[in-house]
């Protein structure tokens, strides 16, 4: 299994916060236990984009 920091979004979700996932890797899977974050984005660029349109 890839190395991903998947589990600081599941401590995220599990605690009520919104989450972004940066998933450079389109094979990677999330997470097993059906978890899913709130925006995934593949380049750090989208990031940006992300905070605008949901959280402005």
């Amino acid at each position: 299994m890839e190395k991903t920091l998947a589990f600081d979004v599941i401590g995220a979700i599990a605690s009520g916060m919104r989450s972004v996932w940066l998933n450079r890797n389109s094979e990677t899977i999330f997470d097993p236990w059906d978890l899913h974050p709130t925006e995934t984005i593949h380049q750090l660029e989208d990031l940006i984009r992300v905070l605008n349109v949901k959280y402005a």
